[in-house]
């Protein structure tokens, strides 16, 4: 478990699908303190340059190439307080929010963050945040990405479609 401190606003993405990050990702981005990516890049250059905008967590997505050398899934300890888990999601996209439950329970994360089926959503499930920012390139619907709001006791999810 990597434990991350001193963060207030997370910028949260997935399935970029491209070489060019969206300037309107970039404006949506601009002065959060972390971001997490939750697979599905497909490029050297998505990575870099979220990296420009603040410190990056990437997880390797089913389209990803084993050459951007990303783990498969990550726990972080954001601020001492709360617990996100990340991972892509594999497989049909359907049962894709209930297989991540699945898969982290035993940890008991506030929040589960995955992508996988470029649709958004920011639903509470049996006490675990389930948040998927859907894809800001190639969304099922819309485009969209996510943004997390922390404060000293709580925390805030929303959607923001581009």
């Amino acid at each position: 478990m990597e434990t991350i401190n001193n963060i207030s606003k997370i910028g949260v993405i997935s399935d970029t699908h491209s070489v060019h990050l969206p300037d309107k990702v970039k404006n949506i981005f601009s002065g959060v303190d972390l971001i997490i990516h939750a697979g599905d890049h497909t490029s050297q250059t998505i990575i870099n340059d979220l990296e420009k905008i603040a410190p990056l967590v990437s997880v390797r997505g089913n389209m990803d190439s084993h050459e951007l050398n990303l783990e498969e899934q990550a726990i972080l300890m954001i601020n001492n307080k709360f617990k996100i888990a990340v991972c892509h999601g594999a497989g049909i996209h359907s049962t894709t929010p209930q297989r991540m439950y699945k898969r982290f329970i035993a940890q008991m994360p506030d929040v589960i963050i995955f992508g996988h089926t470029h649709v958004p959503l920011n639903k509470l499930h049996a006490g675990i945040l389930l948040f998927n920012p859907g894809s800001p390139t190639k969304g099922n619907g819309v485009n969209s990405v996510g943004l997390i709001t922390l404060s000293n006791d709580s925390f805030h999810t929303e959607i923001v479609i581009l």
